[in-house]
């Protein structure tokens, strides 16, 4: 099933709070612009308050997919825009544009995508903008016992995030592929670029081909921890 959303701009927040009777593999639900253009619609909320701190809930909901609008959150205080609750399985968002308040803060308040302590299966994050806040993804997941399986994030462009571009945490071997990250290109002072911004507290190896700005080429291998937030690249692994 596919709801076709008229263009404008909607000042409120939606809500997915459980599970829609017949969803699932081959019955799929899709929010889409009904122009088939990420600027035409646009989803903003400003919230006052930790809570409700989101513009988009999904909660026990599986086979939801966005695509192509503009969802934002403009709360200078608390502005998450995606907020998952409870074990989410099979959520797209592709084609998107997410955006937030420009902030300097290093709070998940500003998260643009958010959960924590909950597990996820086949969360498919793909082709959208990322743009201003904290986090750009902040998914923290349930135990090393219980792991997020079916991560990926692909061809997304991540720009101005404040802390790091996406933060994992028990997921099982999630795919970080062909993502831009920070097109600011500010350097740490070690000289590695903010596209290695990318933390995995606890949880299996990061398969990446990640997307070098010095060098305008893509280059491909796993991020194995090695410690907490500390990392060995593993290039070209057999």
């Amino acid at each position: 099933m596919t709801f076709n959303v008229a263009d404008g701009t909607y000042n409120e927040r939606v809500t997915i709070s459980q599970a829609i009777d017949g969803a699932s593999a081959v019955n799929t639900i899709t929010f889409q612009s009904q122009s088939l253009d990420s600027t035409a619609v646009v989803i903003t909320y400003q919230s006052t308050t930790s809570s409700p701190n989101w513009s988009f809930k999904v909660g026990e909901a599986d086979y939801i997919t966005i695509r192509k609008m503009t969802l934002q959150a403009t709360g200078s205080g608390y502005g998450r825009v995606f907020d998952f609750n409870g074990n989410v399985t099979n959520f797209t968002l592709e084609n998107c544009r997410i955006l937030v308040y420009n902030t300097t803060s290093s709070y998940n308040e500003h998260a643009l995508l958010f959960y924590y302590d909950d597990k996820t299966e086949n969360m498919k994050i793909q082709n959208n903008v990322f743009s201003n806040g904290s986090f750009g993804m902040y998914l923290l997941g349930d135990a090393s016992s219980n792991l997020s399986t079916g991560t990926e994030m692909l061809n997304n462009e991540f720009t101005y995030q404040s802390q790091y571009e996406v933060r994992l945490k028990y997921h099982d071997s999630p795919i970080v592929n062909y993502n831009i990250m920070d097109l600011d290109g500010t350097e740490f002072a070690d000289g590695s670029r903010d596209i290695y911004r990318l933390s995995q507290d606890t949880g299996k190896n990061i398969w990446m081909v990640t997307y070098l700005p010095t060098t305008r080429e893509f280059e491909t291998g796993f991020l194995k921890p090695a410690s907490h937030k500390k990392y060995e690249w593993i290039k070209n692994p057999v």
